[in-house]
């Protein structure tokens, strides 16, 4: 489930999770966080590193669901099979067992006021139209992860075009073209993960970085953004 790390030190440390089942209540997410008795929170030891990792491994729980009760939650969204996740078993599919998470942490650069929202993966944020109208669109900086060995996939781009790309876009002279949208571009960074996968072990060092320039260079180029902001 989208995840948000932060330190408030009115509360102690603490993992937040927010049932799935609330999904069924049309109330928006910020409503949600001031309903304190409908988080269910586990106390988490700073100092305690293993019992804090077995904690943190909460988040990556999930559960099995028929495909009405799922479609019922608003986690599919159409009757393509693009749309609908591999089935586990007849009519079942895997589903978060959470909606969201709030993480309260004392790490020093989170008391500094840090905060940071991990959505893992894209399906987080078309399920969650709040993600996308109030807190990306709030972020001082988005860093877009994308894989290195299959580069922008069509459904990367669409997240891109429709949520991000619009603030890329004064980079480049394109739509927008105000201060705003140039400052805003300079905010967005993209992250090529699993270079590893590039490495060709019957190539030479040479060849496997221009291998992996390339396809930094063509991720810029699909992107509409400088090669500069590709790491």
């Amino acid at each position: 489930c989208p995840v948000e790390i932060g330190w408030d030190a009115a509360l102690p440390p603490q993992l937040a999770l927010l049932p799935l089942a609330s999904r069924l209540d049309p109330r928006p997410l910020d409503e949600w966080r001031r309903e304190a008795d409908a988080w269910t929170c586990i106390d988490i030891d700073p100092a305690d590193a293993a019992r804090s990792a077995e904690t943190l491994l909460e988040l990556t729980r999930t559960r099995a669901l028929p495909l009405d009760e799922a479609r019922a939650l608003g986690l599919l969204r159409g009757e393509s099979p693009l749309d609908v996740p591999p089935l586990l078993t007849e009519g079942l599919v895997e589903v978060p067992a959470w909606r969201h998470a709030r993480l309260n942490y004392p790490h020093p650069l989170l008391e500094r006021g840090l905060s940071v929202l991990d959505t893992p993966g894209l399906n987080a944020i078309g399920a969650e139209p709040e993600l996308t109208l109030s807190l990306l669109p709030a972020a001082h900086a988005v860093v877009f992860l994308l894989a290195a060995d299959s580069g922008v996939t069509r459904s990367d781009l669409a997240i891109w075009r429709d949520h991000l790309g619009g603030m890329a876009g004064g980079s480049r002279g394109g739509s927008g073209g105000s201060s705003g949208g140039a400052a805003a571009a300079s905010l967005r960074f993209v992250v090529l993960n699993k270079i590893d996968a590039l490495i060709d072990p019957l190539a030479t060092p040479e060849q496997v970085q221009a291998q992996i320039e390339s396809q930094r260079r063509e991720t810029a180029r699909t992107l509409n953004v400088p090669a500069q902001r590709v790491f």
